[in-house]
């Protein structure tokens, strides 16, 4: 066995006999809203997400506390992306603000077929769709003026029990989909605490 083989193995055990520490983590949605189309310098669609989403009859409702929304009303599909017979594809980048400027982090997921993707447990997304969206609303590609109703969806989430990495801050969410021809892209800003 080389010396470069033995380095391997003892770099191996000691990160199996690392303990995992956990955390959780309160995220909150930033008043900028929800489907915001993406700046022009991360902005790498052909179609604005406003093209494909129409969220005319969304409210944002405040809570007393004033940093609690909550967003009610339709959001209605415009483009028929069940016709193009083809995987929804998400590519997702966090970065976050440090020094008055967005810098990436580790964080990115991409996904080759989104719709699939939806209905796994193990995604972390899933438990959000699971209980929040009906089965009618699942639908995945959508097609031309399908409705996701959304009542009482609220800025906040909490996050328990998931392995412990430097992501609190404040973060944008850079998530581009692809199906076809289009490309469309949505910025999400939020502030991730960590207790």
């Amino acid at each position: 066995m080389s010396l470069g083989q033995v380095l391997h193995l003892l770099l191996a055990a000691v990160l199996l006999l690392q303990r995992v520490q956990s955390a959780n983590f309160d995220i909150i949605l930033d008043e900028r809203g929800l489907l915001s189309d993406c700046s022009p310098e991360d902005d790498a669609g052909n179609l604005r997400m406003h093209e494909f989403l129409d969220i005319s009859r969304l409210s944002t409702e405040f809570d007393e506390d004033l940093e609690t929304m909550y967003f009610n009303g339709d959001v209605i599909v415009r483009r028929d992306l069940a016709a193009l017979q083809e995987p929804v594809k998400l590519q997702l980048a966090v970065y976050r603000r440090q020094r008055s400027a967005w810098q990436p982090t580790l964080v990115s997921i991409k996904r080759d077929d989104f719709c699939k993707s939806m209905h796994n447990p193990f995604e972390f997304w899933y438990i959000y769709i699971a209980t929040r969206l009906t089965a009618a609303e699942r639908e995945c590609p959508p097609k031309l003026g399908h409705v996701y109703q959304l009542r009482n969806i609220s800025n906040r989430m909490y996050i328990g029990n998931i392995p412990d990495f430097d992501i609190d801050g404040d973060l944008k969410c850079v998530v581009h989909f692809t199906q076809g021809p289009y490309k469309t892209c949505m910025s999400i800003y939020l502030t991730v605490y960590k207790h």
